[in-house]
């Protein structure tokens, strides 16, 4: 029998030679994948959908425009979303472009269809290819929670994960509602968390959650949050409303249980004054562009002591008119404002006025206000705390650490706080790899980034995000240090890091499939040296005896071109195909696997047939 390695390839071969596609997660809590020619996805109860995330790119030589990627067939279940019309992929896999395949069964059943591309390769003569991708395959199941909204008061309609909500046009001096209801299908009550966030953290969220008792606002972050509990076949509902305060399209994201929604809205002028362009700095320069859903935060000054902010408001150059402003107006206990122009006052296209605003908390405790700036209205908050707090510490349940692994970090405190006060934990990543600047796996699984806000209570002797004492984080797939650091408002920064070592390839998966004439065999893992390359593979037959071994294939430069390409940090998949003697394929029972790195040689995995 004749073994010889054919392509090493970093997804699998599809319909569309030229391209290869990629299963990704999100969250970095699996390695990515090929997608097969056939994907299922979960089972999805009716009004839900399930999102795949793939990423497309180019085996070619040649750049290769995407035309479109579409379903042939069953258009309203099965949805494509992103920007990768007309997105051009650059030759040998040098970038990749990510979408989302959605979903969402409106019958109990199951139902398949064929997802498609059109791409155009720019070579000498340019060549347009329409290939079959894949056959993906779902089952719709009874629901047992619906989701219903009304916006201002129009007609129900279904809440779509895909859809989401658009709020379309509101003035900056307005609001929109939504009012969502949810009904339990079940015989068991529930208990439904419910959450409004910014897509991205740095943006005031211009979206609020509220309508419920147990709503609240984060006054640090301006995240809000219900916990709904919903009775036996029982009804509760809740609001979103849209308060823009800045003439832009604004996006979030509405959370209900393990469902998420789109929200979309967009600023826009309707009287003079919606016009306007209110900013405010703060004492280290950095700006912020407030929403009025969310009130404007002025942190965690100690008691006796003050935060400033400045604010500015300008009429564009692209105005027609004069805005005149009838007052500016500062409310609530501890906020005062100086550098008031008299009032009314006339503000000409291109020109500003601005003025401060101080909190000084009298004592400890949440403080809130209101800023008029003549119709538009904004909430301020902050909190007094009568520091210093309790000494701190952090804590890892693990002394070990190696790489994709998830483990957790804990703030501790030498005895109970007096106070209420809020810190920050913040994860920085410094690869061991040369050439390589960051792993984007190496995160907190509780925000998907590397700094989350953390509660003291008072009484406490640990600090909690959401509740939890017990922080997750991710080490990600590449040798390097993780370095911790937590702060509070007037006290010492306490930092603590550990170390991922190299360590050889880790191969987490290997299967093998027999494809007369030819075995695959694909293994998924990580390298966190960036230097896997020689491989080794030993075949048996069906009753376990060696039928050809020390098979050596070397793709150090195909890792190298991987590795320099991807995204993923040291997270592979790959597959390779060898041909076998006709006739002689059934005979092959088993293969087996060792990969080496600069750091040493894997342990052997063994796949059958």
């Amino acid at each position: 029998m004749r073994f010889a390695a054919l392509l090493l390839l970093f997804a699998a071969s599809l319909g569309a030679q030229d391209l290869s596609f990629i299963i990704h997660d999100p969250t970095g809590q699996t390695a990515d994948q090929p997608l097969g020619q056939a994907y299922t996805f979960p089972n999805v109860s009716l009004g839900n959908a399930s999102q795949l995330v793939l990423r497309v790119k180019n085996t070619t030589s040649s750049p290769i425009q995407i035309n479109t990627i579409y379903f042939g067939s069953n258009t309203t279940i099965f949805t494509v979303a992103g920007t990768f019309q007309n997105f051009v992929l650059s030759a040998s896999g040098a970038n990749f472009e990510e979408f989302s395949v959605y979903f969402s069964p409106a019958s109990i059943g199951q139902i398949s269809a064929n997802l498609q591309i059109e791409y155009t390769i720019q070579a000498s003569t340019s060549k347009v290819e329409t290939v079959p991708v894949s056959t993906l395959s779902g089952t719709g199941t009874v629901a047992q929670l619906t989701a219903t909204y009304q916006l201002n008061g129009s007609s129900a309609a279904a809440l779509a994960v895909v859809t989401g909500i658009n709020f379309l046009n509101v003035s900056t001096s307005s609001t929109a509602t939504a009012t969502i209801s949810l009904v339990n299908q079940t015989s068991q009550s529930m208990s439904i968390p419910v959450s409004v966030t910014p897509n991205n953290n740095y943006e005031s969220p211009a979206f609020v959650a509220g309508g419920s008792p147990s709503c609240s606002v984060n006054g640090t972050t301006g995240v809000s949050s219900c916990t709904l509990i919903i009775a036996a076949n029982g009804t509760a509902t809740f609001t979103v409303t849209f308060a823009p305060g800045q003439t832009v399209l604004t996006t979030a994201t509405l959370n209900i249980g393990s469902n998420s929604y789109p929200l979309v809205g967009t600023g826009v002028v309707v009287a003079d004054i919606d016009a306007l362009q209110i900013t405010y700095v703060d004492s280290t320069g950095v700006r912020g562009y407030p929403q009025a859903a969310t009130a404007i935060s002025f942190g965690q000054p100690t008691e006796g002591t003050s935060a400033a902010l400045t604010f500015t408001v300008t009429n564009p150059t692209t105005s027609f008119n004069a805005v005149s402003i009838s007052s500016i107006s500062v409310t609530g206990n501890g906020f005062t404002a100086a550098g008031l122009p008299a009032m009314p006052v006339s503000i000409a296209p291109g020109a500003l006025i601005s003025f401060n605003i101080t909190f000084s908390p009298s004592q400890a405790g949440t403080f809130t206000g209101s800023l008029s700036i003549g119709t538009r209205v904004f909430g301020l908050t902050g909190i007094g705390a009568n520091l210093p707090i309790p000494s701190a510490s952090l804590v890892f349940d693990t002394s070990s650490f190696t790489s994709q692994q998830q483990a957790h970090i804990s703030v501790q405190f030498s005895s109970p706080s007096t106070i209420t006060a809020i810190g920050t934990l913040a994860l920085q990543f410094t690869s061991a790899v040369n050439g390589v600047q960051d792993d984007p796996a190496v995160k907190f699984l509780a925000t998907s980034g590397r700094s989350l806000q953390v509660t003291l209570a008072q009484g406490a002797t640990s600090a909690t995000y959401n509740g939890q004492s017990e922080l997750t984080f991710q080490t990600g797939t590449t040798a390097g240090t993780l370095l911790f650091t937590l702060t509070f408002p007037e006290s010492q920064p306490i930092t603590k890091q550990i170390t991922i070592a190299n360590a050889p390839v880790e191969i987490t998966q290997m299967t093998a499939i027999a494809q007369d004439p030819y075995l695959v065999v694909t293994m998924t893992g990580y390298d966190n040296t960036y230097t896997a390359g020689p491989m080794i593979f030993n075949f048996y037959d069906t009753s376990g005896k060696a039928i050809a071994t020390n098979m050596g294939v070397n793709a150090t430069t195909n890792f190298q071109q991987y590795f320099s390409s991807t995204a993923s940090g040291g997270a592979f998949s790959i597959q390779l195909s060898f041909p076998v003697t006709a006739g002689a394929i059934a005979s092959v029972g088993s293969v087996s696997a060792t990969m080496s790195n600069s750091a040493g040689t894997s342990t052997l995995m063994k796949a059958n047939f």
